[in-house]
């Protein structure tokens, strides 16, 4: 019989602090059943890799359930393999065609610009000036667009981001569709202008492009710009209360593998759903067709059967088989952008000679499926002379 054990994704405190609740949930059961989100709730790694890798037996395309996509929300993430290996290749091509060298620059470029308007030991709010601006300039770097109103775009990941909640507060629902419509509007837009750089520059022809695609374009610019947003948050949180010599070294012998342990120990990503294909016996409960099943990954890159030690950071960690990223047909293409702008902002604002340190607690959205940062009260310190 399936375990019961009280989990509300909208918790105040489990917002702030998740592990201890998904630590319970790991304990009590492979799978539990949640009423508030009529799904069965997936805590531990074993099974929520294969739900992301088994597109066979558990949908995205909800369509194949039965169910109706709108047009305006149907991209590469709504379209399960084969259908959308035509489109999934396309973007890839794009993606892997990019100077992420040159993107790190203007990272860098950004990070030096907060710098030299911010005096030490002077408070600010490193959300807002710092991964705000890094999370457009890296959004915009890659599909080459100019950069657009942080602000606006912002405010219509954040409600795009709510709606993802929208199982367990329908009232999130019109607000976030609202703003998926407009960001499609704005991306029409950067389309009709043309790029002769980044991902965009590949589409000459905007005219030409079926819908899949254009909208496939936007769900790129908001996820780029919302997960790059919402992991420079959730990791510096972390970093905030260590001795930064330990990442910035890590980050200098490997930015790649610290980046991925960054990710796998606070990543933004708590879960993704998908839909049962057809009945289907998984520990000894049946799900039947159609049946809804939460991967909840932030619980999984936490397990004690698939990671040694998960709740310290090592950066050194190989293999490190998160689910940062997602897995399978859906993973994310994009990953190497995310760890990119970790490794760099990281790297410059954990500087030997003007550290970053804390200013006071960090408040968080009310956001369960992406965590997000609110407000993280920060400083720049000198270091004492001579270090």
């Amino acid at each position: 019989m399936p375990a019961t054990v009280a989990y509300d994704p909208l918790d105040a405190a489990t917002i702030a602090d998740p592990l201890p609740v998904y630590a319970e949930l790991r304990r009590h059961g492979p799978l539990h059943w949640h009423e508030g989100m009529n799904s069965w709730v997936f805590p531990r790694h074993e099974d929520c890799h294969r739900i992301l890798k088994d597109a066979d037996t558990y949908a995205r395309d909800v369509r194949r359930v039965g169910e109706d996509v709108p047009r305006f929300r149907q991209t590469i993430q709504s379209v399960d393999p084969p259908g959308h290996k035509r489109v999934r290749t396309t973007f890839v091509r794009a993606f892997k065609d990019q100077d992420l060298g040159r993107i790190a620059d203007r990272l860098r470029v950004a990070i030096q610009a907060v710098r030299r308007r911010t005096e030490p030991g002077v408070e600010f709010d490193y959300v807002e000036q710092v991964a705000r601006p890094l999370a457009i300039e890296a959004s915009s770097a890659i599909l080459g667009i100019p950069t657009p109103d942080g602000r606006l775009v912002g405010e219509l990941s954040a409600a795009i981001a709510r709606r993802m909640d929208s199982g367990l507060d329908p009232s999130r629902r019109p607000d976030g569709d609202a703003a998926r419509h407009q960001l499609n509007e704005l991306v029409d837009s950067f389309l009709a202008r043309g790029s002769r750089e980044g991902m965009l520059s590949g589409f000459a022809d905007p005219a030409g492009l079926d819908h899949y695609v254009t909208n496939t374009i936007a769900v790129i610019f908001n996820a780029s710009y919302s997960t790059v947003f919402a992991s420079l948050g959730t990791t510096v949180d972390v970093l905030l209360d260590q001795p930064p010599d330990a990442v910035r070294d890590a980050l200098a012998r490997d930015p790649d593998r610290a980046a991925d342990e960054l990710v796998r120990f606070a990543g933004p990503t708590q879960g993704t759903s998908r839909r049962v294909t057809r009945d289907t016996l998984v520990h000894g409960t049946l799900l039947p067709r159609g049946a809804t099943v939460l991967a909840l990954v932030g619980s999984a890159n936490h397990d004690e059967q698939a990671f040694d030690r998960p709740e310290q950071l090592n950066y050194d960690r190989w293999p490190n088989r998160h689910l940062g990223f997602g897995w399978g047909p859906h993973s994310c293409f994009g990953a190497p952008l995310g760890k990119l702008a970790l490794a760099v902002a990281h790297t410059e604002l954990l500087h030997r000679a003007q550290p970053l340190t804390r200013a006071g607690a960090t408040r968080w959205k009310s956001s369960a499926t992406l965590r997000t940062a609110e407000q993280i009260p920060v400083a720049f310190t000198p270091t004492r002379r001579g270090r």
